[in-house]
């Protein structure tokens, strides 16, 4: 009984790594919502702006992963959320500081290159995708 409770312990741990890690399905999870709410507050949608091509680009992940690579991405979504309750629960960030174009499109180009990186290559559709993203970079 003593050895159940330090390997469930020990598995939870391993998760958690695997999941919150350097992980590029939690990565997309955390920025999915941000990047929609950047594309609605500015008025993006189908503009062909970085934001709206990353954003289109993140839907596309999600819906050609498993199952697997699903709850990661969900896993991140929470996280990205609970970040945001923690900052405005602060008063450490305002609303329209969040949002602003500029800071979206910094946002963008950074998770375009994370994507797009040598880490990345498990991902699926990027294979075409990175070269395009080399004309917004």
């Amino acid at each position: 009984m003593g050895l159940v409770k330090p390997s469930c312990f020990l598995s939870a741990i391993f998760f958690c790594q695997f999941a919150t890690g350097n992980d590029l399905y939690f990565d997309v999870g955390k920025a999915t919502p941000y990047l929609s709410v950047c594309s609605l507050k500015n008025d993006l949608s189908e503009s062909n702006t970085i934001v709206d091509f990353t954003n289109d680009l993140l839907g596309k992940i999600y819906h050609s992963s498993g199952e697997t690579e699903k709850d990661v991405i969900a896993l991140g979504t929470n996280e990205y959320f609970d970040q945001l309750s923690y900052q405005s629960a602060l008063g450490v960030t305002e609303e329209y500081e969040l949002y602003t174009l500029p800071r979206c499109e910094r946002y963008a180009v950074s998770l375009l290159k994370k994507l797009c990186s040598d880490k990345a290559s498990k991902l699926p559709l990027l294979k075409l995708t990175c070269t395009k993203v080399k004309q917004y970079l």
